[in-house]
């Protein structure tokens, strides 16, 4: 269920793109890459299109879900899948002239509200390689799962 203000729905629209896109895609080209650059332009046009309408932190989270969503169903490898995404912060940190660790911290909230379908031993997958990429913050994805079991 989305929590968008304005009705905005941009996990099911990040959902969507996501498992159409990747469905479509050249068997030699990884999933997480179509995956990352959806993160890339949707997070971007949302957030700028959204000013003073909704809050950046719904549309983030909503939008990593929305991705994350569609990788698990497609039976994706999820540690991997996940890292990807993240990696994309800093460039929309950048970009979006936000809060690096702000925006990692949405991101994984994103990611993490979905650990009861992603299961335990895939959030401790997911957060050991969050934490070999991303040094620290495999404990801050392990509290947010723990907040959503």
């Amino acid at each position: 269920m989305s929590e968008s203000s304005d009705n905005f729905e941009f996990e099911k629209l990040a959902h969507d793109m996501a498992l159409v896109r990747i469905t479509k895609e050249d068997p030699s080209y990884k999933a997480s890459e179509t995956a990352a650059e959806i993160i890339q332009e949707l997070v971007f046009l949302a957030i700028t299109n959204t000013k003073g309408k909704q809050d950046p932190h719904i549309t983030l989270k909503e939008i990593f879900r929305g991705v994350t969503q569609a990788l698990f169903a497609l039976n994706k490898d999820m540690p991997q899948a996940c890292v990807r995404l993240l990696q994309e912060i800093p460039h929309l940190s950048e970009r979006l002239e936000l809060d690096f660790a702000t925006l990692m911290t949405w991101a994984m909230e994103g990611i993490a509200s979905l650990s009861a379908p992603l299961g335990r031993e895939n959030c401790h997958k997911i957060r050991a390689k969050i934490d070999e990429n991303f040094m620290g913050t495999g404990e801050i994805f392990e509290k947010l799962c723990a907040q959503n079991h």
